[in-house]
């Protein structure tokens, strides 16, 4: 099954209970056959407020995304923090690229509801 896990950070920066979470629960999965890849949060105060910079690497054989933006001088700060309107275009990309089977978040802290809430139409979310 392919299945990605998307969570606010990720080691080797960070490594915390969610981060230390879900790196072992895509070991256990990589593991027992799936295909697995984290996307993570790395960074909220660099780059452009208007776009968000994804790379690609890989930690210990997991792939992992990692998004950074700046929300720091984000438009709508407050509203983004909860709803960005960035993260939930580059999601709804990703899932329209990758098709994952399952998607399962460790929490909303920096990712919000954007990501799972469906675009409007066919159109990206507008605001």
């Amino acid at each position: 099954m392919k299945i990605v896990l998307p969570v606010h950070h990720f080691p080797p920066r960070y490594s915390a209970g969610a981060e230390l979470y879900t790196y072992r629960l895509a070991r256990w999965l990589q593991a027992h056959g799936h295909e697995v890849e984290v996307i993570a949060i790395e960074s909220i105060d660099s780059g452009s407020p208007s776009q968000i910079e994804a790379t690609h690497d890989h930690y210990d054989g997991i792939p992992v995304w990692r998004l950074s933006f700046n929300l720091l001088n984000a438009p709508q700060r407050r509203r983004w923090e909860f709803d960005n309107e960035l993260l939930g275009e580059w999601f709804e990309g990703y899932f329209c690229r990758q098709r994952p089977d399952v998607a399962h978040f460790q929490a909303g802290y920096l990712l919000g509801v954007a990501p799972i809430l469906p675009p409007i139409g066919n159109k990206s979310r507008s605001y």
